[in-house]
């Protein structure tokens, strides 16, 4: 009988924990598309209230005034430098599709009748009854290129086109967020304090633990991004100086900066690199570019996990199996929150408010339990 009721045990709370962050995942899921602009407010407010509180000692003004000027320097700094580097980016961006048509004229032509021309000359000792016609080959592939690289231009600037039309329908969200922002942070105690209180207590409890785990877990996060970018830089420096690539460290911080960030990766400059390399006819550049991606590709694979669950406290297999999960599953997003998820119910777990699995640990405390239960009779 106590190992049925402690098995019962067990169960509920690990059904009622379960069940309450999946009740929370789902409010926070189905309200963010309705109110949207009162969450990124929320989050942007919450972002600026470490600022406010350290002035708020040093500063003999009301906290509110405060949070407001907190808020306009928020605005004018951190707005003008993502304003600038989206309008250089774009402008870039439009200046390539421009130029697109002309660049492929007078470099990418040439250089694929130079490539076809080697490809000819390595085939001519193939018999002529089994060699391919490849003139043909050859037509049909310049003007597949050209086709491709028209396409890519003109729907280029149909997105530029339809993304500036599409920034007025975007102001009012964006003024909405902004204002919100303003009148959250002035009192940003209160908000919180009631959004808390409209939770029972032991949901509350929950709420404010998982809180310090997130922010926990995407400190930790972080570090492995640094800790993996440092490692990325130190090994295309050692790939550049092997190959004869000029300016080598500044290369390889800005192709590491760019694989830290999400979605993108050392690919996404490398590969084109390479292939464009391999167009222009340096053929044993193109190599060693694409040998030195493959090496980063290899080596962060294998040490990916390991940092990860080295900061997460996860095993490195755990850790790899989540990432890949997470990836397969919702993307590179998907990535960071199923690693946050995990790390918050083994936190849990190993707090003892959940089981997960058995293990030595648990099992013992288990058998204590049941001796316990059994003095107790």
């Amino acid at each position: 009988m106590p190992e049925e009721i402690r098995c019962r045990k067990h169960f509920i709370i690990n059904a009622v924990y379960i069940t309450i962050l999946i009740i929370i995942a789902g409010i926070i899921f189905l309200s963010a598309r309705l109110i949207m602009p009162f969450w990124i407010a929320l989050f942007l407010a919450a972002i600026m209230q470490p600022l406010t509180r350290f002035l708020d000692g040093k500063i003999h003004i009301k906290k509110k005034h405060l949070a407001t000027l907190v808020c306009l320097f928020f605005y004018l700094v951190i707005g003008s430098m993502v304003v600038w580097i989206f309008m250089e980016i774009l402008y870039l961006l439009d200046e390539a599709f421009l130029n697109l048509p002309s660049y492929y004229d007078s470099t990418i032509k040439p250089a694929l009748h130079s490539l076809g021309n080697s490809l000819e000359n390595i085939l001519s000792i193939i018999p002529a009854q089994f060699r391919p016609n490849f003139d043909t080959m050859q037509t049909a592939f310049t003007s597949a290129t050209q086709q491709f690289v028209s396409n890519i231009s003109q729907k280029g600037m149909a997105f530029a086109g339809s993304f500036f039309s599409g920034i007025p329908s975007g102001f009012l969200s964006s003024l909405i967020t902004i204002l919100l922002s303003f009148f959250i942070s002035t009192q940003y105690d209160e908000v919180i304090n009631f959004i808390k209180y409209q939770l029972p207590e032991k949901i509350r409890d929950s709420v404010s633990e998982i809180k310090q785990l997130i922010k926990s877990s995407l400190y930790k996060y972080l570090k492995s991004t640094v800790i993996l970018m440092f490692v990325t830089m130190a090994e295309l420096i050692i790939g550049f100086l092997v190959i004869g690539i000029g300016n080598p460290i500044g290369l390889a911080a800005g192709i590491a900066l760019f694989d830290a960030l999400p979605v993108f990766g050392t690919g996404t400059i490398m590969i084109p690199w390479a292939v464009f390399e391999l167009i222009n006819g340096n053929y044993s550049l193109a190599a060693g570019i694409f040998v030195v991606y493959c090496i980063i590709d290899i080596m962060r694979n294998i040490l990916e996990p390991k940092i990860i669950g080295t900061q997460f406290e996860l095993n490195p297999i755990v850790a790899l199996i989540t990432v890949y999960l997470g990836y397969q599953l919702f993307g590179i997003i998907g990535m960071v929150v199923l690693l946050v998820t995990v790390y918050i119910l083994l936190a849990f777990h190993r707090a003892g408010k959940i089981k997960l699995y058995n293990s030595p640990e648990t099992q013992q405390t288990d058998n204590q339990e049941n001796l316990e239960v059994t003095h107790g009779k």
